[in-house]
């Protein structure tokens, strides 16, 4: 993996003025083209956020891997937390009208009743989660933890145990206050409160378990189901994550062995 900090994306046409003047080589394009197109392909490009490339969050991510390769997987545990609306309430995309007529609707917009999950997952499965009305904040969240500390998972083990790492990402809510409580409290039951590094979340695995819950949210039965019952519907995906979905998450972001 290379990090080029300088214009990493070029045209052709710039490629072959490069070749030229740094390497008094003289192609055409579509021969540039040929050759790229054995080895690569064309791609949307991703653009990070510049402050993941400091040079303190670099040696930051660098330790943090170090530590998580060091660790016994079984006791590392991931949090995030995402919301959930009800699907496509009041606001249809779709209508009729007459052929080359445009199809408007004028209505108020309607605001949907909205809850935040909160998700605690280990390698082994969904260790704790639950559902809060409205958006998280730093109240909601140090008391799923002191529920978390006292609840046990669906196979009957303990949520959190002495030696676990909890991995949290670094949204506002999760430093400061939170951190000053969470972190004393944790330590005293032998539970590290470690952050990911600066925009990173593919190093939580609990990220692509959203992603799989998001997925499951996008079936016609489920969003039936959410019309009548959003939090249940949302606990619903939540039980359908299995030890083995798990599993892969862990085994994607390279945390465990395939």
């Amino acid at each position: 993996l290379f990090l080029v900090r300088e214009k990493p994306s070029i045209s052709l046409g710039e490629l072959k003025e490069k070749l030229h003047q740094n390497c008094n080589i003289r192609v055409t394009k579509q021969t540039i083209s040929y050759f790229l197109k054995k080895t690569h392909t064309r791609k949307v490009l991703v653009r990070p956020a510049a402050e993941r490339f400091t040079d303190r969050n670099l040696i930051y991510t660098q330790v943090f891997i170090d530590v998580l390769h060091r660790a016994d997987a079984n006791r590392i545990k991931f949090f995030d937390e995402s919301g959930f609306k009800l699907p496509g309430i009041c606001n249809p995309k779709y209508g009729h009208s007459l052929k080359g007529e445009r199809a408007i609707e004028v209505h108020r917009y309607a605001q949907t009743p909205n809850v935040t999950l909160n998700l605690l997952i280990s390698s082994q499965g969904v260790s704790y989660a639950n559902v809060v009305q409205g958006p998280s904040n730093t109240d909601t969240y140090t008391q799923f933890f002191f529920d978390a500390l006292n609840s046990t998972t669906n196979q009957g083990d303990l949520s959190l145990k002495p030696g676990d790492l909890v991995i949290i990402d670094n949204c506002p809510i999760h430093r400061h206050r939170a951190q000053n409580i969470l972190g004393p409290y944790l330590d005293r039951f032998g539970i590290e409160y470690i952050f990911t590094p600066t925009y990173s979340p593919n190093l939580n695995a609990a990220e692509l378990c959203f992603q799989h819950i998001k997925t499951l949210f996008k079936r016609q039965d489920i969003r039936d189901m959410a019309l009548d019952n959003l939090e249940y519907a949302v606990m619903f995906c939540v039980n359908s994550i299995s030890s083995q979905d798990c599993k892969g998450y862990y085994q994607h972001i390279g945390y465990l062995r395939a």
